[in-house]
């Protein structure tokens, strides 16, 4: 259901931004992410859970873009597309999280050249080659922010940081008897990001 919502949503937005003739263009954006797992404890160590909290692991990206400028300083864009996140390694099992991907990002233009960009960002987790069956929230939202440099009229350079605003996945803590400890560990998707986008 989550999914369908999902698609439901891309297509709306795609439509909206088509409708616009001045100031619309589109694209396509490919990047290399280094993510890891953050914790809501510091004091706990993910080691201790079999989880590479403190490690970054090494993800891409392909993204769809569509871009609207404003007369003045302001614009938006949006891009779906697929996210490789950290490569996670729990109860002994590692998996990749893989997610569509929907970044929705308010734009402002610092010159003609340097834009800086922030908003939130939509992503649903699909099925891995060694799917994370643990995890209750196929659902990641967080947050976004961005800078790019255009390098003539058709490239981009950009870099991002990216992280979760709800847990993806909540442990249970316990003793060395198995004992619940009334804690909870929840997990975090944390990225950097460096991309290049090609603009129609």
């Amino acid at each position: 259901m989550l999914l369908k919502y999902f698609l439901s949503l891309v297509f709306v937005l795609t439509l909206s931004l088509s409708s616009y003739a001045q100031g619309f263009r589109y694209g396509f954006k490919a990047g290399i992410d280094e993510n890891r797992i953050i914790t809501n404890q510091s004091r706990i160590k993910g080691s201790e859970f079999g989880l590479r909290n403190t490690e970054f692991t090494t993800g891409f990206n392909i993204n769809f873009l569509m871009e609207y400028q404003s007369a003045r300083k302001f614009g938006f864009s949006v891009e779906p597309g697929f996210i490789r996140k950290t490569e996670l390694v729990a109860y002994k099992t590692t998996t990749e999280l893989n997610y569509l991907q929907l970044p929705i990002l308010l734009d402002y233009y610092l010159s003609e050249k340097m834009v800086a960009s922030v908003g939130p960002n939509f992503d649903y987790r699909i099925k891995s080659f060694k799917n994370y069956p643990y995890a209750p929230n196929r659902l990641d939202f967080g947050g976004i922010i961005a800078f790019r440099y255009s390098v003539g009229n058709h490239i981009n350079l950009g870099i991002r940081y990216g992280q979760s605003l709800i847990p993806f996945d909540t442990l249970e803590l316990t003793d060395n008897d198995g004992n619940l400890l009334n804690q909870k560990l929840k997990l975090f998707n944390q990225y950097f990001q460096v991309n290049v986008a090609y603009k129609i």
